[in-house]
């Protein structure tokens, strides 16, 4: 039996335009894209940061295009977790 394919965890910067980026319609729009599971204002180069889980880098793909596709979004910056050494919680 073959080995189920592992989810590939990706943190991602968002760059926001004020306000559109501030109101409950976008934060409502980005709890839409399900593959968003954890998301953070953040103080510092980028305006929020967020964990996302993707089947593979097709599928990352199509959630960064989604991303950026909403109002109010000027760019992202992908980082992919390659392993995870350390886990606490």
């Amino acid at each position: 039996m073959p080995t189920p394919p592992k989810a590939l965890k990706t943190h991602i910067d968002l760059s926001l335009s004020y306000p559109r980026c501030c109101t409950d319609e976008f934060i409502e729009a980005l709890r839409g894209v399900g593959e968003v599971v954890e998301g953070h204002y953040t103080d510092g180069e980028n305006d929020m940061v967020f964990m996302v889980v993707a089947r593979d880098p097709g599928h990352l793909r199509e959630v960064l295009v989604r991303l950026n596709s909403l109002p109010g979004v000027q760019g992202t910056k992908s980082t992919i977790f390659l392993s995870t050494p350390i886990k606490r919680r």
